[in-house]
């Protein structure tokens, strides 16, 4: 779900949408029975739940959603796996994702999240669709990261690479988000790493420099998202400053 659709949904601050995203999901989670409905948007709904945590910056609460997300990603995917093969591969890889900030010790688990999410989006792998890149992008540089901490770097660098070229197929829309943006730059600042491991001092630099000015953009565009709701803001006090007077002159004719 795109940023925009996620401030109209639950809420234009963070704290806002983590109040709303944190209700939806505990009024879903306590309900007795849930339908197949309800469970897939129990899945949804804390997959954005986890996303949210993860931006305003509470990571062991992300985690711990994510693991709840996760389990209920699985019970669709034992009953329908055909269905909902895609549903639990996102569930693994973001879960994945965020384990990548608790590495080394997150090693062993990212390894496992990925093999299987890697078999659930075996057909998407190679010539990777637009609507999968996102997914398959996360799932390979999670893996790459957890094998570059592992020392092995040919492999760490195969992986990286070819998250790389999975987020290159992405939407333009979805490859210019802040967090994409800030996501691509580690993976390129990972490559850098690869390189300087190899000893290949030029390249590791030029990598470095790359990473650098995909974070900058990222900033960039965060930036100009906060700038363009304070404008948006602006103009809604100045149109109900209007309507207030307006609405005062009528009664005072």
């Amino acid at each position: 779900m795109r940023w925009t659709t996620l401030a109209r949904m639950y809420g234009r601050t963070s704290p806002e949408r983590l109040a709303r995203l944190a209700e939806a999901a505990a009024d879903l989670r306590d309900k007795p029975a849930r339908s197949r409905t309800e469970e897939v948007r129990y899945v949804a709904t804390t997959q954005l739940q986890m996303r949210e945590l993860r931006s305003a910056g509470r990571h062991a609460e992300a985690l711990s959603v994510g693991a709840e997300s996760l389990a209920a990603a699985r019970a669709l995917h034992d009953r329908q796996p055909r269905r909902y093969g895609g549903l639990l591969a996102q569930c693994l890889a973001c879960q994945a994702d965020t384990l990548v900030a608790d590495i080394p010790d997150s090693v062993g688990e990212i390894r496992v999240l990925t093999d299987e999410a890697f078999d659930l989006l075996r057909p998407w792998l190679t010539d990777t669709p637009a609507k999968r890149a996102p997914l398959v992008a996360t799932a390979y540089g999670a893996r790459g990261h957890a094998e570059l901490e592992a020392g092995d770097v040919d492999a760490a660098e195969q992986l990286l690479w070819r998250a790389f070229d999975a987020a290159r197929r992405m939407r333009r829309r979805d490859r210019t988000t802040p967090r994409q943006l800030a996501w691509l730059a580690g993976v390129v600042g990972a490559l850098a790493r690869c390189s300087e491991a190899k000893g290949d001092i030029a390249e590791a630099e030029r990598l470095a420099g790359k990473s650098w000015e995909l974070a900058d953009a990222g900033k960039a565009v965060r930036l100009a998202g906060k700038e363009m709701w304070a404008a948006v803001s602006e103009v809604g006090d100045v149109f109900r400053g209007g309507a207030v007077r307006a609405s005062d002159a009528d009664d005072e004719g």
